[in-house]
């Protein structure tokens, strides 16, 4: 999948994705949030998700960055980060988690 297009639109099968067309059908399969969730996780201070968003954010020409991590609440409120595979994606959201966690430990939060 290297080179696809900013903006391209991707579903899955299983955990690899595969390029798709605009229209109902990936409407349909967008809102399927579970079936597009790579790992949530819920802390005392912040809410820390991430998922196949099915839209290519990376530049053209790039490797597509198919998947995001989005950090609410908590001392990293607002940090975003997009991966390219489902594995990087879950690295990526439990490295954030860890920072998240270690700070609340630092706060008393925990």
């Amino acid at each position: 999948m290297t080179g696809a297009k900013r903006g391209g639109l991707f579903t899955l099968k299983g955990r690899t994705p595969v390029p798709s067309t605009p229209g109902k059908a990936w409407d349909r399969w967008c809102m399927d949030i579970k079936g597009r969730r790579v790992a949530r996780t819920i802390t005392p201070t912040a809410d820390i998700d991430t998922l196949f968003t099915g839209i290519n954010n990376a530049q053209d020409g790039e490797p597509p960055l198919l998947y995001e991590t989005v950090v609410n609440g908590g001392a990293l409120h607002g940090r975003v980060e997009r991966h390219v595979t489902w594995e990087e994606a879950d690295t990526g959201h439990n490295r954030l988690v860890m920072e998240v966690v270690q700070d609340e430990e630092r706060r008393g939060y925990r």
